[in-house]
């Protein structure tokens, strides 16, 4: 069985992108955080940028 690498880009978005609790432990397990600065909560931000001047190009990251 063939399994899809977790460091690849869209592998790691499908993975991580849509179940925050996932991406919060495994942040919590990498970062060298106590007790009180656990990562409890994370917000994602859009990653599309639209040109705020005409003419401008769109960036997605």
């Amino acid at each position: 069985m063939k399994y899809l690498d977790p460091k690849a880009d869209l592998t790691f978005k499908k993975i991580f992108g849509n179940h925050p609790k996932r991406l919060i432990s495994l942040l919590n397990a990498l970062l060298p955080l106590s007790d009180e600065e656990q990562i409890r909560e994370i917000k994602y931000l859009p990653t599309e940028l639209v040109p705020q001047l005409e003419g401008g190009k769109n960036t997605i990251v």
